[in-house]
């Protein structure tokens, strides 16, 4: 099992039922469970700063010594959670060699994302032997779980059948909590990957109006990736990039905002995707702003618990934030639904829910 940040409620809620002996394998720094063995690889998970080719040696050789430890290691059930692609491909192939059942964690559109980044072809050879790995995966798991609807969606088009579930990423409930402190100065927080999918410049480009308009607004920006360049180089006054944080320390910073931001990139992966920050900003009841249109900006909308626009919508978007900012009975209706909602989405539930369908499913 690759731990992934949600994975570890998911290991809680797995242990509390009594019905599953769990090992972890990780690459990460992985403080010890009750009751849970945690197995460190050799070999490092891939770094979204790295190049493309770099990342994928990279990913190529922790999913051999996947492949290697599945095929040796004594299990009834795998779980597997992608990505890394490759890794859980890998391991899924050695659990099909040992006639292992196993399930099939799915957090983002892998293969779609190499085809989007036009990394691969979607018609060449290597392409169709992606969609290939990737239908089998579907195929031969004993129950897929999906972060987004659009994911299942997406899934069930292209490969039918009856073993998909939704288990969507929530927040931590003891890291992502209300605040009745707020920062003196309005502040709009962003944070997470700023990977290429990631609509940093308009970031600091409605910073800079804000600042040249004269309006008492901070902009403050929380995470790393290859797409941070921009960040380290800009001087504007009214935007702080406080790079990589400690995950248990994010939480305290994004309930002293007033606005949680989530601005991406106008393409086929943002307008489907429902990013984790999402999720956070409700725990900790922010109203949220969501580039471009998507099932997150669609999901905050109905709820009404924030705003979606296009990403090259900019003048909308500014307007509105200024809106928030002169309108704090908006902003305060907007919050208390954040507050309704929040206890729905914890990831102690979801993964308590998860557990419950799993067991189901495979008649545990």
């Amino acid at each position: 099992m690759a731990i992934a940040i949600r994975m570890r409620h998911l290991v809680d809620a797995l242990v509390s039922t009594n019905h599953f002996e769990v090992t972890i394998h990780t690459c990460s720094d992985t403080k010890s469970y009750p009751n849970v063995r945690i197995k460190r690889n050799i070999f490092p998970a891939p770094n979204n700063t790295s190049s493309n080719v770099f990342r994928l040696l990279n990913e190529i050789i922790l999913g051999i010594e996947v492949f290697v430890k599945i095929l040796f290691i004594r299990s009834d059930l795998n779980f597997f959670t992608s990505p890394p692609f490759f890794v859980s491909y890998l391991g899924i192939l050695a659990s099909r060699l040992r006639r292992k059942p196993y399930i099939l964690d799915v957090r983002d559109y892998y293969p779609e994302v190499f085809f989007v980044s036009n990394l691969v072809k979607r018609t060449g050879v290597f392409g169709r032997l992606l969609q290939k790995m990737e239908s089998g995966m579907y195929k031969h798991s004993q129950l897929v779980s999906l972060a987004t609807q659009g994911l299942l969606d997406h899934a069930i088009d292209g490969n039918p059948g009856d073993n998909y579930v939704l288990f969507r990423n929530g927040y931590d409930s003891k890291l992502f909590q209300p605040q009745d402190e707020k920062n003196d100065i309005f502040t709009l927080i962003f944070h997470g990957n700023l990977g290429k999918f990631q609509a940093v410049d308009l970031i600091v480009k409605l910073a800079q109006r804000c600042y040249k308009e004269k309006h008492n607004i901070q902009f403050k920006v929380i995470g790393w990736g290859s797409n941070d360049e921009i960040l380290k180089t800009d001087n504007t006054p009214n935007l702080e990039y406080l790079g990589r944080v400690q995950h248990r320390n994010i939480g305290e910073i994004i309930a002293k905002a007033h606005i949680g931001l989530s601005l991406r990139s106008e393409d086929f992966i943002s307008r489907t995707a429902f990013p984790v920050k999402v999720y956070e900003y409700i725990g900790a009841r922010l109203p949220i702003i969501i580039t471009p249109k998507s099932e997150a900006g669609e999901f905050v909308e109905k709820t009404k618990i924030g705003f979606q626009f296009d990403t090259d919508d900019f003048d909308s978007l500014y307007l509105k934030i200024i809106e928030l900012y002169e309108n704090r009975t908006l902003l305060e209706e907007l919050t208390n639904n954040c507050d309704l909602l929040k206890n729905e989405f914890s990831r102690e539930l979801l993964s308590k829910k998860f557990v419950d369908s799993l067991i189901k499913k495979t008649q545990l």
